[in-house]
Protein backbone atom coordinates (compact mmCIF):
# COMPACT_ATOMS: atom_id res chain seq x y z
CA UNK A 1 0.00 0.00 0.00
CA UNK A 2 2.55 2.49 0.68
CA UNK A 3 4.11 2.09 -3.32
CA UNK A 4 0.56 2.97 -4.31
CA UNK A 5 0.55 5.90 -1.91
CA UNK A 6 3.93 7.37 -3.49
CA UNK A 7 2.56 6.46 -7.09
CA UNK A 8 -0.91 7.91 -6.95
CA UNK A 9 -1.32 10.39 -4.10
CA UNK A 10 -4.70 11.51 -5.12
CA UNK A 11 -5.70 8.10 -4.48
CA UNK A 12 -4.61 8.17 -0.95
CA UNK A 13 -6.52 11.58 -0.58
CA UNK A 14 -9.79 9.58 -1.76
CA UNK A 15 -9.10 6.51 0.43
CA UNK A 16 -8.50 9.02 3.32
CA UNK A 17 -11.84 11.02 2.57
CA UNK A 18 -13.39 7.48 2.14
CA UNK A 19 -11.60 6.42 5.47
CA UNK A 20 -13.27 9.82 7.21
CA UNK A 21 -16.58 9.01 6.04
CA UNK A 22 -17.35 5.95 7.29
CA UNK A 23 -15.67 6.64 10.96
CA UNK A 24 -13.02 3.63 10.83
CA UNK A 25 -10.75 4.97 13.59
CA UNK A 26 -8.65 1.70 13.59
CA UNK A 27 -8.77 1.95 9.26
CA UNK A 28 -7.68 5.37 9.23
CA UNK A 29 -4.56 4.88 12.12
CA UNK A 30 -3.57 1.85 9.02
CA UNK A 31 -3.96 4.40 6.35
CA UNK A 32 -1.95 7.17 8.44
CA UNK A 33 0.34 4.99 9.25
CA UNK A 34 1.15 3.68 5.59
CA UNK A 35 0.67 7.69 4.50
CA UNK A 36 3.26 8.95 6.78
CA UNK A 37 5.64 5.96 5.29
CA UNK A 38 4.62 6.49 1.78
CA UNK A 39 6.07 10.18 2.30
CA UNK A 40 9.34 9.21 3.78
CA UNK A 41 8.47 10.81 7.08
CA UNK A 42 8.04 9.33 11.13
CA UNK A 43 5.11 10.59 12.82
CA UNK A 44 6.31 13.58 15.45
CA UNK A 45 3.29 14.18 17.53
CA UNK A 46 2.67 11.74 20.78
CA UNK A 47 0.15 9.49 19.52
CA UNK A 48 -1.32 6.58 21.35
CA UNK A 49 -2.85 4.02 18.75
CA UNK A 50 -4.76 1.66 22.04
CA UNK A 51 -6.46 4.55 22.35
CA UNK A 52 -8.62 3.97 18.67
CA UNK A 53 -8.48 0.71 18.94
CA UNK A 54 -11.92 0.58 20.18
CA UNK A 55 -12.80 -2.97 19.23
CA UNK A 56 -11.74 -6.48 17.97
CA UNK A 57 -11.90 -5.79 14.36
CA UNK A 58 -9.72 -2.98 14.92
CA UNK A 59 -7.31 -4.46 17.14
CA UNK A 60 -7.34 -7.51 14.42
CA UNK A 61 -6.72 -5.12 11.28
CA UNK A 62 -3.92 -3.55 13.48
CA UNK A 63 -1.83 -6.47 14.11
CA UNK A 64 -2.13 -7.93 10.45
CA UNK A 65 -0.83 -4.55 9.38
CA UNK A 66 1.66 -4.88 11.97
CA UNK A 67 2.70 -9.00 10.75
CA UNK A 68 2.51 -7.44 7.33
CA UNK A 69 5.71 -5.30 7.83
CA UNK A 70 7.83 -8.79 8.57
CA UNK A 71 9.39 -6.41 11.35
CA UNK A 72 9.27 -8.50 14.45
CA UNK A 73 10.29 -5.60 16.84
CA UNK A 74 7.20 -3.69 15.35
CA UNK A 75 5.18 -6.61 15.88
CA UNK A 76 6.03 -7.52 19.33
CA UNK A 77 5.37 -3.01 19.95
CA UNK A 78 1.95 -3.62 17.88
CA UNK A 79 1.45 -6.62 20.31
CA UNK A 80 1.53 -4.70 23.24
CA UNK A 81 -0.73 -1.88 22.09
CA UNK A 82 -3.03 -4.20 21.13
CA UNK A 83 -2.83 -6.00 24.76
CA UNK A 84 -2.98 -2.25 26.49
CA UNK A 85 -5.87 -1.36 24.31
CA UNK A 86 -7.81 -4.06 24.99
CA UNK A 87 -7.62 -3.36 28.92
CA UNK A 88 -8.43 0.32 27.80
CA UNK A 89 -11.18 -0.09 25.99
CA UNK A 90 -12.32 -3.80 27.91
CA UNK A 91 -12.39 -6.10 24.18
CA UNK A 92 -11.78 -9.22 24.75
Amino acid sequence: MVETFRKDPAYAVELLNSILEDGDKGELLIALRQMTKAAGREMLTPFDPAKWLTSTETVAAFLAEAEATGDQAYVEHARAVAARAKVMHGIE
